[in-house]
């Protein structure tokens, strides 16, 4: 198993004030009979709380190839297009890659009296890829203390998925040293011996 730990960033809005709500992070990658387990912990903020229906989401899941996990009270589930998020400038929802849905079903959790200490869950799918990449996650909560107590909370920011590695393409640079490597190499093999056993390129001159 990989033990990872990715870098996440997030921004945060709800009424009147900034505040967290759930973070997904990377955490590891089980290869399971060819197929590659990710699996995340989801840090939910000392100011948030949930309430039935709270969610949040792991958008483009690349090569998603079922095995949904999450811990008790949490149901997971996947959809192509999820409505209601507002993600990172340049993070958008790809409508042909699964997203990874986790629903609250557990009642009140958190929701009066806080700040509490973080709570964390953990989640994990299985995907045919084992590369990754960063992209999008969105999530839902409630704010659970000072004046802004009891109304909704959102965040959202990047974390690590699934991407087919073997899908890049080579930027242009690398696309000219490629050529210039193969052009090297056609050269080399139209290399020839004159008599005396001097390797010469193809049409020069004997002796040359």
């Amino acid at each position: 198993m990989k033990k990872l730990l990715f870098a996440t960033a997030a921004f945060c809005a709800a009424a009147g004030a900034a505040h967290a709500s759930v973070i997904p992070i990377l955490t590891g990658i089980t290869d399971e009979s060819g197929l590659f387990r990710f699996t995340y912990e989801a840090s939910l903020a000392p100011d948030a709380g949930l309430l039935d229906g709270s969610q949040f989401v792991i958008f483009d899941f690349a090569g998603f190839a079922d095995g949904l996990t999450a811990d008790p009270s949490w149901s997971a589930s996947t959809e192509l297009t999820t409505a209601g998020y507002t993600l990172p400038p340049g993070v958008s929802d790809d409508p042909t890659i699964a997203n990874l849905v986790f629903t609250w079903a557990g009642g009140a959790f958190h929701t009066t009296g806080g700040p509490f200490a973080a709570t964390t869950f953990t989640v994990s799918a299985l995907s045919s890829y084992s590369g990754m990449q960063m992209d999008g996650f969105g999530a839902y909560t409630v704010v659970n203390n000072g004046p802004a107590q009891g109304s909704l909370a959102y965040n959202a920011g990047t974390t690590a998925v699934p991407f087919a590695a073997d899908s890049l393409v080579p930027e242009p640079g690398a696309w000219a040293m490629m050529i210039v490597g193969f052009g090297g190499v056609g050269a080399l093999m139209r290399r020839r011996r004159d008599g005396s056993g001097t390797p010469r390129l193809f049409g020069d001159a004997p002796g040359a």
